[in-house]
């Protein structure tokens, strides 16, 4: 059986913790100082230092900084202890390979160790991507994700797509979808009606593409 260690790794950290109360503490105190020192200091450099006090004072209050525990997930889940304890091992052998005069048991018995860590690795690796696509909701997108992550791929910036509308620009995802479904769906009534023309006419809809630079649809400006 096969287990990999999907627990959080817990990190202390210093940290602020701004919350409604603290914010609302802060602008009280702020209220209170009168900044009187401020408005009768001369000297610039003066003048900043006479400001930061009472305000630096007024923010340690009610923001002070502290230890917080987070609990991050493991950037390699599928690693486990057996597989760290195989990677020292390895590493010890790639040494122990250099070495003269080594016999042949010994370079064999190096060699089938180290296809035996590759062949775990792997296994490892895909097991955690089985893992990972089951229990994603959207799981073309899980996959896309796996293959980008193995190939060493960047996944691609989601840009929206802005469409013109009889001079008017749309951005919103959901009226664009349905400007595209309501513009294709004219198009096939159209080819009914024109039946036996070479490209129907599509009446006064005018639909244009203006930007979308990861979308199948190449920008136009001429009329569909």
């Amino acid at each position: 059986m096969y287990l990999t260690n999907l627990g959080s790794v817990t990190k202390k950290v210093l940290k602020r913790c701004f919350r409604e109360n603290n914010i609302e503490e802060f602008k009280y105190l702020l209220n209170k100082e009168t900044w009187q020192e401020v408005l009768t200091e001369k000297e610039v450099n003066a003048k900043f230092e006479v400001f930061m006090n009472p305000f630096r004072h007024s923010f340690d209050l009610p923001f002070p900084i502290e230890y917080t525990h987070e609990n991050r997930p493991p950037n390699k889940p599928w690693v486990t202890q057996g597989i760290k304890n195989s990677s020292k091992k390895t590493r010890l052998s790639n040494s122990l390979n250099k070495q003269p005069n080594l016999t042949e048991h010994t370079k064999l018995y190096i060699a089938r160790y180290k296809t035996l860590y590759k062949r775990v690795i792997r296994d490892a690796k895909r097991r955690d991507n089985d893992n990972y696509i089951l229990q994603a909701q959207n799981k073309s997108k899980a996959i896309w994700r796996v293959i980008h992550k193995e190939t060493g791929k960047t996944s691609p910036q989601d840009q929206d797509i802005i469409i013109v509308k009889n001079s008017e620009e749309v951005s919103y995802p959901g009226k664009v979808a349905e400007l595209f479904n309501s513009y294709f769906c004219e198009i096939s009534k159209q080819l009914l009606k024109e039946e036996g023309k070479k490209r129907p006419t599509h009446g006064n809809y005018q639909l244009k593409i203006k930007k979308n630079t990861n979308s199948i649809f190449p920008p136009s400006n001429n009329r569909k």
